[in-house]
């Protein structure tokens, strides 16, 4: 059995509080000797992972943009990855150059993933279920 915690976050980084809610409690975390396994960002939340395009300035909010810096920076002090949401991002126009390689060529998409996260299936939160760590939710 882990002691780090597993962490979910599952708000609009515009609309809701969750992010800044979920950082401040992993600076706690940290500041008690804790760790954190991972974070898990899930529904509207994978939306921290799509990066800016060139092509529409108002895809990601100036909010948006400094919670994925706080983000990636937090990862980066503790050594946390950052995984979004497959299916939810994807949904959200987030897409990495594995999903971009299953995508019809004739199509111009590109590939959009924020440096710094990553894509996994629900299915790598339920194996921290099995492995009976602790699972803390940062929702709406």
């Amino acid at each position: 059995m882990s002691n780090s915690l597993v962490i979910i976050v599952c708000g609009h980084p515009d609309l809701s509080e969750s992010h800044q809610s979920a950082l401040k409690f992993i600076e706690n975390v940290y500041s008690t000797q804790g760790s954190i396994s991972y974070v898990f960002f899930y529904a509207e939340a994978t939306i921290i992972a799509k990066a800016p395009s060139h092509l529409d300035r108002n895809e990601n909010s100036v909010k948006s943009c400094q919670l994925s810096h706080h983000w990636k920076a937090l990862s980066k002090k503790y050594k946390f990855p950052l995984i979004a949401c497959i299916s939810a991002a994807l949904k959200r126009g987030v897409i990495d150059d594995e999903g971009l390689a299953d995508e019809d060529q004739s199509t111009s998409l590109k590939a959009n993933l924020r440096e710094g996260f990553q894509l996994e299936g629900f299915s790598f939160v339920t194996e921290s279920i099995n492995h009976q760590q602790k699972i803390i939710e940062f929702c709406g």
